[in-house]
């Protein structure tokens, strides 16, 4: 069973969070070669992707596989750009070997317009 992950962001940061993928009774789970892929669209069943973050493009890296530690980031870039609203996101690993895809979680994307702008790029 997967958790429940609702992440919160806005137009004007980037988000960064850490997560430790563990059991219940806090043991780590090791994620040695792990392929993550989160997914953000407006409903689960909608055919456009608003945007991804995999291991593959960056967005999620492994700090430390052996604790199950891994960290997850949304850049500005993404979110400026990003309609406010709720979207559908599930974060789903590819374990080696096997090739099976686990469910890590599912949640929402709660976005809002942030207030502090100014150009990107810029200090």
């Amino acid at each position: 069973m997967s958790a429940t992950i609702d992440l919160i962001t806005y137009s004007d940061a980037d988000l960064a969070r850490s997560f430790h993928y563990q059991l219940v009774d806090g043991t780590p789970i090791n994620i040695t070669g792990w392929i993550f892929h989160l997914m953000v669209r407006r409903q689960a069943d909608d055919p456009t992707v608003e945007f991804e973050c995999t291991t593959e493009n960056g967005r999620v890296w492994v700090n430390d596989a052996a604790t199950g530690a891994f960290t997850l980031q949304i850049p500005i870039s993404v979110l400026s750009v990003l309609i406010p609203g709720t979207y559908a996101q599930s974060l789903i690993a590819t374990v080696p070997v096997s090739m099976l895809r686990k469910d890590i979680w599912r949640g929402s994307l709660m976005h809002s317009a942030g207030p502090t702008r100014w150009p990107l790029g810029t200090p």
